[in-house]
Protein backbone atom coordinates (compact mmCIF):
# COMPACT_ATOMS: atom_id res chain seq x y z
CA UNK A 1 0.00 0.00 0.00
CA UNK A 2 2.75 2.33 0.84
CA UNK A 3 4.28 1.91 -2.55
CA UNK A 4 1.01 2.35 -4.50
CA UNK A 5 0.66 5.84 -2.72
CA UNK A 6 4.11 6.60 -3.49
CA UNK A 7 3.31 5.92 -7.22
CA UNK A 8 0.29 7.68 -7.22
CA UNK A 9 1.59 10.81 -5.52
CA UNK A 10 4.61 10.47 -7.57
CA UNK A 11 2.28 10.60 -10.92
CA UNK A 12 0.16 13.07 -9.64
CA UNK A 13 2.95 15.79 -9.32
CA UNK A 14 4.52 14.55 -12.55
CA UNK A 15 0.78 14.99 -14.63
CA UNK A 16 0.43 18.53 -12.44
CA UNK A 17 3.52 19.97 -13.65
CA UNK A 18 2.80 18.61 -17.47
CA UNK A 19 -0.54 20.62 -16.65
CA UNK A 20 1.37 23.84 -15.87
CA UNK A 21 3.97 23.44 -18.31
CA UNK A 22 1.42 22.83 -21.34
CA UNK A 23 -2.10 24.42 -20.46
CA UNK A 24 -3.73 23.13 -23.51
CA UNK A 25 -3.92 19.62 -21.63
CA UNK A 26 -6.78 20.56 -19.21
CA UNK A 27 -10.37 21.81 -20.97
CA UNK A 28 -11.03 25.12 -19.54
CA UNK A 29 -14.56 27.01 -19.40
CA UNK A 30 -14.24 30.53 -21.41
CA UNK A 31 -12.96 33.22 -19.17
CA UNK A 32 -11.92 30.81 -16.71
CA UNK A 33 -10.57 32.80 -13.13
CA UNK A 34 -7.27 31.74 -11.68
CA UNK A 35 -9.11 29.11 -8.47
CA UNK A 36 -10.63 27.13 -11.57
CA UNK A 37 -7.95 27.14 -13.68
CA UNK A 38 -6.18 25.83 -10.83
CA UNK A 39 -8.55 22.96 -9.47
CA UNK A 40 -9.53 21.37 -13.24
CA UNK A 41 -6.14 21.05 -13.40
CA UNK A 42 -5.25 19.38 -9.82
CA UNK A 43 -8.62 17.93 -11.09
CA UNK A 44 -6.68 16.12 -14.01
CA UNK A 45 -3.84 15.23 -12.50
CA UNK A 46 -5.59 13.70 -9.62
CA UNK A 47 -8.15 11.28 -12.37
CA UNK A 48 -4.87 9.83 -13.89
CA UNK A 49 -3.30 9.13 -11.03
CA UNK A 50 -5.76 7.72 -8.83
CA UNK A 51 -5.69 4.74 -10.61
CA UNK A 52 -2.75 3.33 -8.16
CA UNK A 53 -4.77 4.34 -5.05
CA UNK A 54 -5.76 1.08 -2.83
CA UNK A 55 -9.36 -0.34 -2.73
CA UNK A 56 -8.59 -0.52 1.10
CA UNK A 57 -7.96 3.11 1.82
CA UNK A 58 -10.22 4.55 4.50
CA UNK A 59 -13.08 6.80 2.99
CA UNK A 60 -16.56 8.56 4.34
CA UNK A 61 -19.67 6.37 3.36
CA UNK A 62 -22.95 8.05 3.42
CA UNK A 63 -26.22 6.13 3.82
CA UNK A 64 -29.66 7.52 4.22
CA UNK A 65 -32.29 4.99 4.72
CA UNK A 66 -35.43 3.81 7.22
CA UNK A 67 -34.94 1.91 9.63
CA UNK A 68 -35.98 -1.34 8.17
CA UNK A 69 -33.27 -1.02 5.82
CA UNK A 70 -30.63 0.16 8.22
CA UNK A 71 -31.51 -3.25 10.16
CA UNK A 72 -31.14 -5.18 6.41
CA UNK A 73 -27.82 -3.24 6.18
CA UNK A 74 -26.59 -4.53 9.64
CA UNK A 75 -27.78 -8.06 9.07
CA UNK A 76 -25.76 -8.40 5.59
CA UNK A 77 -22.95 -6.86 7.59
CA UNK A 78 -23.01 -9.28 10.33
CA UNK A 79 -23.12 -12.14 7.73
CA UNK A 80 -20.04 -11.39 5.77
CA UNK A 81 -16.96 -13.80 6.41
CA UNK A 82 -14.90 -10.79 7.23
CA UNK A 83 -14.01 -9.99 10.97
CA UNK A 84 -14.22 -6.37 10.51
CA UNK A 85 -17.41 -6.32 8.95
CA UNK A 86 -19.06 -7.78 12.25
CA UNK A 87 -17.06 -5.58 14.27
CA UNK A 88 -18.75 -2.83 12.04
CA UNK A 89 -21.98 -4.24 12.51
CA UNK A 90 -22.40 -4.07 16.12
CA UNK A 91 -21.25 -0.69 16.39
CA UNK A 92 -23.70 0.54 14.05
CA UNK A 93 -26.13 -1.43 15.77
CA UNK A 94 -25.62 0.06 19.08
CA UNK A 95 -26.24 3.07 17.74
CA UNK A 96 -29.64 2.30 16.31
CA UNK A 97 -30.42 0.81 19.26
CA UNK A 98 -31.25 4.16 20.76
CA UNK A 99 -33.55 4.88 17.45
CA UNK A 100 -35.09 1.66 16.32
CA UNK A 101 -34.62 -1.07 19.87
CA UNK A 102 -36.72 -2.86 17.69
CA UNK A 103 -35.89 -2.97 14.63
CA UNK A 104 -32.48 -3.99 15.48
CA UNK A 105 -33.51 -7.43 16.81
CA UNK A 106 -33.60 -8.17 13.46
CA UNK A 107 -30.02 -6.81 12.75
CA UNK A 108 -28.19 -10.06 13.12
CA UNK A 109 -26.83 -12.99 10.84
CA UNK A 110 -29.09 -14.64 9.57
CA UNK A 111 -28.69 -17.94 7.76
CA UNK A 112 -29.57 -17.22 4.12
CA UNK A 113 -27.28 -13.97 4.23
CA UNK A 114 -24.43 -16.31 5.10
CA UNK A 115 -25.10 -18.90 2.68
CA UNK A 116 -25.10 -16.11 -0.30
CA UNK A 117 -22.05 -14.57 1.41
CA UNK A 118 -19.91 -18.15 1.54
CA UNK A 119 -21.36 -19.04 -2.27
CA UNK A 120 -20.47 -15.67 -3.48
CA UNK A 121 -17.02 -15.59 -2.30
CA UNK A 122 -16.82 -19.32 -3.66
CA UNK A 123 -17.52 -18.06 -6.87
CA UNK A 124 -15.20 -14.87 -7.31
CA UNK A 125 -11.93 -16.75 -6.22
CA UNK A 126 -13.32 -19.42 -8.88
CA UNK A 127 -13.32 -16.39 -11.29
CA UNK A 128 -10.11 -14.38 -9.88
CA UNK A 129 -7.89 -17.42 -10.36
CA UNK A 130 -9.40 -17.78 -13.78
CA UNK A 131 -9.44 -14.26 -15.12
CA UNK A 132 -6.74 -12.94 -12.43
CA UNK A 133 -3.78 -9.84 -14.80
CA UNK A 134 -2.24 -6.84 -14.58
CA UNK A 135 -2.89 -6.85 -18.90
CA UNK A 136 -4.74 -3.52 -19.63
CA UNK A 137 -7.98 -4.77 -20.86
CA UNK A 138 -10.75 -3.08 -23.85
CA UNK A 139 -14.36 -2.23 -22.00
CA UNK A 140 -17.14 -3.30 -23.40
CA UNK A 141 -20.71 -1.84 -23.62
CA UNK A 142 -23.76 -2.90 -22.79
CA UNK A 143 -27.64 -2.64 -22.94
CA UNK A 144 -30.88 -4.27 -22.67
CA UNK A 145 -34.67 -3.49 -22.65
CA UNK A 146 -37.62 -5.30 -21.67
CA UNK A 147 -40.88 -4.02 -20.98
CA UNK A 148 -41.67 -7.92 -19.23
CA UNK A 149 -45.28 -8.59 -18.59
CA UNK A 150 -47.31 -6.47 -17.83
CA UNK A 151 -50.76 -5.97 -15.82
CA UNK A 152 -51.43 -3.55 -19.25
CA UNK A 153 -50.15 -2.60 -22.02
CA UNK A 154 -48.53 0.47 -22.04
CA UNK A 155 -49.87 3.11 -24.42
CA UNK A 156 -47.44 5.97 -23.64
CA UNK A 157 -44.87 6.72 -26.60
CA UNK A 158 -41.04 7.48 -25.12
CA UNK A 159 -41.31 10.99 -26.88
CA UNK A 160 -44.25 11.89 -24.57
CA UNK A 161 -42.48 10.55 -21.66
CA UNK A 162 -39.46 12.66 -21.89
CA UNK A 163 -40.46 15.22 -24.15
CA UNK A 164 -41.64 17.73 -21.05
CA UNK A 165 -38.46 17.73 -18.79
CA UNK A 166 -36.60 20.81 -18.60
CA UNK A 167 -33.45 18.90 -17.28
CA UNK A 168 -32.29 15.65 -16.11
CA UNK A 169 -34.38 16.56 -12.85
CA UNK A 170 -37.65 16.90 -14.78
CA UNK A 171 -40.44 13.77 -13.76
CA UNK A 172 -40.78 11.12 -16.37
CA UNK A 173 -43.84 9.54 -17.90
CA UNK A 174 -44.59 6.07 -17.57
CA UNK A 175 -43.22 4.49 -20.78
CA UNK A 176 -39.92 4.80 -19.56
CA UNK A 177 -40.39 4.33 -15.16
CA UNK A 178 -42.09 0.82 -16.48
CA UNK A 179 -39.47 0.37 -19.01
CA UNK A 180 -36.60 -2.44 -17.25
CA UNK A 181 -33.16 -1.78 -18.10
CA UNK A 182 -29.94 -3.96 -17.54
CA UNK A 183 -26.51 -2.42 -18.49
CA UNK A 184 -22.79 -3.58 -17.94
CA UNK A 185 -19.50 -3.32 -18.48
CA UNK A 186 -17.35 -6.63 -18.86
CA UNK A 187 -13.95 -4.87 -17.35
CA UNK A 188 -14.44 -1.25 -14.98
CA UNK A 189 -12.00 0.15 -13.09
CA UNK A 190 -12.71 -0.10 -9.41
CA UNK A 191 -12.34 4.13 -9.19
CA UNK A 192 -14.83 3.93 -11.37
CA UNK A 193 -17.23 1.57 -10.17
CA UNK A 194 -17.22 3.32 -6.53
CA UNK A 195 -18.96 6.10 -7.99
CA UNK A 196 -21.64 4.74 -10.69
CA UNK A 197 -22.41 2.03 -7.86
CA UNK A 198 -24.07 4.70 -5.99
CA UNK A 199 -27.19 5.67 -8.17
CA UNK A 200 -30.39 5.72 -7.69
CA UNK A 201 -32.92 2.91 -7.82
CA UNK A 202 -32.32 -1.03 -8.75
CA UNK A 203 -29.35 -3.63 -8.53
CA UNK A 204 -25.75 -3.76 -8.58
CA UNK A 205 -23.48 -7.15 -9.44
CA UNK A 206 -19.88 -7.40 -9.26
CA UNK A 207 -17.68 -10.35 -8.67
CA UNK A 208 -15.13 -7.77 -7.30
CA UNK A 209 -12.06 -9.46 -9.07
CA UNK A 210 -9.12 -8.19 -11.15
CA UNK A 211 -9.26 -9.05 -14.79
CA UNK A 212 -6.87 -6.93 -15.67
CA UNK A 213 -5.55 -3.36 -14.70
CA UNK A 214 -6.15 0.06 -16.41
CA UNK A 215 -4.39 3.25 -16.21
CA UNK A 216 -4.57 6.39 -18.92
CA UNK A 217 -2.60 7.11 -21.78
CA UNK A 218 -1.37 9.52 -19.49
CA UNK A 219 0.77 7.50 -17.29
CA UNK A 220 3.62 4.80 -18.69
CA UNK A 221 3.04 1.67 -17.12
CA UNK A 222 6.68 0.51 -18.12
CA UNK A 223 8.41 2.48 -14.39
CA UNK A 224 5.16 0.71 -12.48
CA UNK A 225 5.91 -2.60 -13.71
CA UNK A 226 7.54 -4.40 -10.28
CA UNK A 227 4.56 -2.52 -8.51
CA UNK A 228 1.82 -4.10 -10.10
CA UNK A 229 3.86 -7.77 -10.43
CA UNK A 230 4.18 -7.57 -6.85
CA UNK A 231 0.20 -6.56 -6.14
CA UNK A 232 -0.55 -8.99 -8.26
CA UNK A 233 1.22 -11.90 -6.61
CA UNK A 234 -0.51 -11.00 -3.58
CA UNK A 235 -3.75 -10.61 -4.79
CA UNK A 236 -2.85 -14.34 -6.61
CA UNK A 237 -1.92 -16.02 -3.10
CA UNK A 238 -4.59 -14.29 -1.21
CA UNK A 239 -7.17 -15.90 -3.32
CA UNK A 240 -5.55 -19.38 -4.13
CA UNK A 241 -5.91 -19.29 -0.03
CA UNK A 242 -9.63 -18.72 -0.21
CA UNK A 243 -9.30 -15.53 1.81
CA UNK A 244 -11.90 -12.92 1.56
CA UNK A 245 -9.52 -10.20 2.23
CA UNK A 246 -7.90 -10.73 -1.52
CA UNK A 247 -10.18 -7.21 -1.75
CA UNK A 248 -7.92 -5.13 0.28
CA UNK A 249 -4.81 -6.42 -2.02
CA UNK A 250 -6.40 -3.74 -5.12
CA UNK A 251 -5.61 -1.06 -6.23
CA UNK A 252 -8.78 1.45 -8.46
CA UNK A 253 -7.30 0.34 -11.55
CA UNK A 254 -8.78 -3.33 -11.13
CA UNK A 255 -10.68 -3.82 -13.79
CA UNK A 256 -13.95 -5.80 -13.14
CA UNK A 257 -17.37 -6.80 -14.22
CA UNK A 258 -20.24 -4.57 -13.65
CA UNK A 259 -23.66 -4.68 -13.99
CA UNK A 260 -26.82 -2.42 -13.04
CA UNK A 261 -30.40 -3.46 -13.51
CA UNK A 262 -33.39 -0.44 -13.12
CA UNK A 263 -35.48 1.37 -14.89
CA UNK A 264 -34.78 3.29 -18.08
CA UNK A 265 -35.94 6.79 -16.47
CA UNK A 266 -32.98 5.99 -13.67
CA UNK A 267 -30.99 4.81 -16.52
CA UNK A 268 -31.45 8.43 -18.65
CA UNK A 269 -30.99 10.30 -15.20
CA UNK A 270 -27.76 8.89 -14.80
CA UNK A 271 -26.64 8.76 -18.39
CA UNK A 272 -26.89 12.75 -18.48
CA UNK A 273 -25.45 13.00 -15.06
CA UNK A 274 -22.12 10.97 -16.31
CA UNK A 275 -21.84 12.57 -19.37
CA UNK A 276 -22.49 16.21 -18.53
CA UNK A 277 -21.03 19.28 -17.13
CA UNK A 278 -17.97 18.36 -14.98
CA UNK A 279 -18.11 14.44 -15.48
CA UNK A 280 -15.18 12.32 -15.05
CA UNK A 281 -13.22 11.66 -18.46
CA UNK A 282 -13.70 7.45 -17.82
CA UNK A 283 -17.83 7.75 -16.73
CA UNK A 284 -18.31 9.51 -19.79
CA UNK A 285 -17.15 7.24 -21.30
CA UNK A 286 -18.34 4.41 -19.77
CA UNK A 287 -21.55 6.27 -20.37
CA UNK A 288 -21.80 7.15 -23.33
CA UNK A 289 -21.37 3.94 -25.08
CA UNK A 290 -23.74 2.18 -22.88
CA UNK A 291 -25.84 5.15 -23.83
CA UNK A 292 -25.31 4.44 -27.22
CA UNK A 293 -26.72 0.61 -26.89
CA UNK A 294 -29.52 1.78 -25.49
CA UNK A 295 -30.25 4.04 -28.55
CA UNK A 296 -30.10 1.11 -30.66
CA UNK A 297 -32.53 -0.55 -28.17
CA UNK A 298 -35.10 2.44 -27.86
CA UNK A 299 -34.00 4.76 -30.85
CA UNK A 300 -36.94 7.22 -30.19
CA UNK A 301 -35.56 8.17 -26.91
CA UNK A 302 -32.44 9.61 -28.84
CA UNK A 303 -33.98 12.78 -29.94
CA UNK A 304 -34.94 13.28 -26.17
CA UNK A 305 -31.98 12.38 -23.83
CA UNK A 306 -28.97 14.97 -23.69
CA UNK A 307 -25.30 13.34 -24.14
CA UNK A 308 -23.10 15.80 -22.65
CA UNK A 309 -19.63 16.07 -23.97
CA UNK A 310 -18.18 15.91 -19.96
CA UNK A 311 -17.48 19.87 -21.03
CA UNK A 312 -15.85 21.44 -17.63
CA UNK A 313 -17.53 22.96 -15.37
Amino acid sequence: MARSFAAYHAEYARLDALAVAEPQRVRLPPDAKPAVVTRLRKNYALDRARYFIPFATRTNVGLVQSSRMWATTVKHLDSLPHPEARAAAKLIRDELLKQSPRLMRHSFAEKSYQAQAVQELTAALALGRERLSSDQLPTRSGARRSLGAAVSRETQTVADSLQHRANRYGYQGTATRRMKVSFAWNNMALAELRDLNRHRTGHRWTPLIQAGFYLPPEIDRAPHAVLLADQLALTRELIERGAPAYVYSLLLGAQTPFEHSTHADKFIYEAELRTGMGAHFRYADHLSAVLHKFFEQVPEARDWVVEGTAEPE
